[in-house]
């Protein structure tokens, strides 16, 4: 499940308050099982079970929008890359992205739009951009560029 910051600017920063909240994240939950109190059930290995530093429906955050994921089904031949998440992140004002989501993982915004800096005064903060694929706005159409931990 996917939450977006819902504000035109987001307040978050890439520190550990990004994580204190659901909104700008991925969340990893359990349907078919209830927590006491809650109507879903959170997966034991969800990287912030069990640890004061973030909410344990979180997956991964700093995302500015997330849509439309998709579970990759892996090489046909090998299953390579089975399994993997892949989401767009809807960017600001210049950049749109493809994450692969990883668990625990930071995806900058508000301090990063794709690769490039959207706030200067949190941009020097030591954040893991993991962006799989960048795609910058010229005009009507999209360039991506490929390559960021792939």
């Amino acid at each position: 499940m996917c939450v977006h910051h819902g504000t035109r600017m987001c307040v978050f920063v890439c520190s550990y308050t990004h994580r204190k909240t659901l909104l700008g994240s991925v969340l990893r939950l359990d349907v078919d099982h209830k927590d006491t109190g809650k109507e879903y059930a959170i997966p034991p290995d969800n990287p912030f079970v069990n640890r004061s530093s973030g909410l344990p429906e979180i997956y991964a955050y700093g995302l500015r929008n997330p849509w439309r994921c998709s579970l990759d089904r892996g090489d046909r031949i090998t299953g390579k890359g089975k399994g993997r998440v892949f989401c767009g992140d809807v960017g600001q004002n210049r950049f749109e992205e493809v994450d692969i989501i990883e668990a625990g993982g930071n995806y900058g915004w508000r301090a990063y739009e794709g690769e490039s800096c959207f706030d200067r005064n949190l941009c020097s903060q030591n954040c893991k951009l993991l962006s799989l694929c960048v795609c910058v706005r010229l005009r009507s159409c999209y360039l991506c560029k490929e390559g960021i931990n792939t």
